[in-house]
This record gives C-alpha cells, sequence and structure tokens, in this order.
C-alpha cells in the first residue's frame, strides 16, 4: 500500500512537460526562420570590416563626416594662428588680441547656433542639408572677405588700418556663424544616414575619430606646415607666412561647402529613388 502511494503522488509525465519548475527553467535560444543547412545572418553577425565596408559606401555618411571634421579643423586652426596674426599685422597688443578672439569667435558661433535651433527639432535630412548649404555659402562669403582684409592689411594698399581690421573681423564673424550652425546639425545628418544601429555605433566612433585627426591634430598642424613651407622655399616673411597659414584655414569652408553641397545633392538621390 506504501509503494501504491508513493507511486500515485508521483506527477503524470505531460504534467512535467506543461508545468515546468520556475527555478529550473533556463531562456531559450531565438529561433531562426530558415533551413537547417541554411545560415541566416544578422546585423549582429556583421563583422568589422563589413560593417567598414556598408559605411564606406554610403556616401552621405563620407561626406557628412567629412564637412565635420573640416568645419571643426576652421576652429581649431583659428585658435592656433589668432594671437600672432593679429599682433604682427596690426601691432595689437596680445591681451586685445586674446579678448577679440573670445568675443568675435563666441558671438559668431552663439549666433550660428541660435538661427539652427528650430532646424534641430526636425528629422527631415534634405531640409537640414539645405540649411547648412546656406549656413555655409555665408561662411564662404565670411573667408573671402577675411582674406581680403589679410591681403590689404599685408600690402599696405590703404592706410586706414581700422578699415581692414574691421573687414576681416565682420569675416569672421560671418564664417563664425556658419560653423556655430553646421556643427551640431552635420552631427545629425551622420547618424540618420546610417539606419543599421551597431553600424551605426562604429561610424559614431569614426566621425568622432576624423574630428579628433582632421580638426583638432590637423588644425594646428597644416598651417604651421604651409607656413614653413613658404618661409623656406618663397623666402616669405613672418608676416606673409601667417596670412598663408590664414588662407590655408579659412579656405577650408570651401570644402565643407563642398561636401555639404555633394551631400544634398546624394540625399536628394535617395529620396528620389525610395
Amino acid at each position: 500500500e506504501r509503494r501504491l502511494r508513493a507511486l500515485s503522488d508521483l506527477p503524470s509525465p505531460g504534467l512535467i512537460d506543461a508545468s515546468p519548475d520556475v527555478e529550473t527553467s533556463r531562456p531559450r535560444s531565438r529561433a531562426r526562420t530558415g533551413s537547417c543547412l541554411t545560415t541566416i545572418r544578422v546585423a549582429e553577425d556583421l563583422t568589422v570590416c563589413q560593417q567598414l565596408g556598408i559605411l564606406w559606401r554610403n556616401h552621405l555618411f563620407c561626406r557628412a563626416t567629412v564637412a565635420f571634421a573640416s568645419s571643426n579643423y576652421i576652429n581649431a586652426g583659428l585658435a592656433f594662428i589668432w594671437i600672432r596674426l593679429f599682433i604682427q599685422l596690426w601691432m595689437m597688443e596680445k591681451q586685445m588680441s586674446v579678448v577679440s578672439f573670445l568675443v568675435i569667435t563666441g558671438a559668431g558661433g552663439a549666433i550660428g547656433i541660435c538661427l539652427s535651433s528650430n532646424i534641430q527639432q526636425g528629422s527631415n535630412m534634405r531640409r537640414i542639408l539645405l540649411f547648412l548649404r546656406k549656413a555655409m555659402a555665408a561662411s564662404c562669403l565670411g573667408a573671402f572677405m577675411t582674406v581680403a582684409g589679410l591681403l590689404l592689411q599685408l600690402l599696405e594698399v590703404t592706410n586706414y588700418s581700422l578699415a581692414t581690421l574691421s573687414l576681416t573681423w565682420a569675416g569672421i564673424v560671418l564664417l563664425c556663424v556658419g560653423l556655430g550652425a553646421t556643427t551640431g546639425l552635420i552631427q545629425i545628418v551622420c547618424n540618420n544616414s546610417v539606419p543599421n544601429e551597431k553600424v551605426r555605433s562604429l561610424g559614431v566612433g569614426l566621425v568622432q575619430g576624423a574630428n579628433n585627426f582632421i580638426g583638432n591634430s590637423l588644425g594646428p598642424l597644416l598651417p604651421q606646415t604651409v607656413m614653413e613651407i613658404f618661409v623656406v622655399f618663397a623666402g616669405a616673411t613672418e608676416a606673409q607666412a601667417l596670412v598663408s597659414g590664414a588662407v590655408s584655414i579659412v579656405g577650408a569652408a570651401l570644402l565643407v561647402f563642398g561636401c555639404v553641397t555633394s551631400a544634398l545633392a546624394r540625399a536628394g538621390t535617395l529620396d528620389s529613388e525610395s
């Protein structure tokens, strides 16, 4: 009788399968559809080389990345050459040169950020790129004004140094307005141009790496290299070398404008295809 009662107390096999113990249950692996002989690759299966290939073939991402890094190259270059440039050309005191840099670049960047604040609320990539093209067109105009003011002061075409200084400062303000409006929005374009989340994570790292190399590293290095080349091979004076370095900095605005314009054309092509 005891054996019969013990056997009767045991649950049936069907009940064991129907109600598994909570503590011993294990999460099952996610099943993938397809044949047993076919390996289905998902986004998590992509290697780093494959992700790099996807990003390299994404022309919109590449152009936006170059535009972002080049805009920061201009900011770093201005910070590098500003004090020596205005001390040499306008005999400005060092303290006045430092204050003018903080005021002019800060005011221009703040105006650009304010102008782009309404655009940041939208996610329409084409609308963002249209605004960026206008902003960088203003920056290119500011770059031409800056170069004109520097050359007029260098060649001593006019005796009114205040006029050339005002022209140069006005050009730099306009240049910084466009850059301030571009820096934040172009990162939105970089992120939205990559639909895959894992590939996007790698893309964000590449964007910051390009910014550190092209922007923060080449910002001081490239203008100094240009200045040394002019001094060694062309026998330029210090003032002429500084102007050549400044031209190599503000001239990058044309590169940013070209990247934004080509990115806009690429976005229009993608919209028409979709």
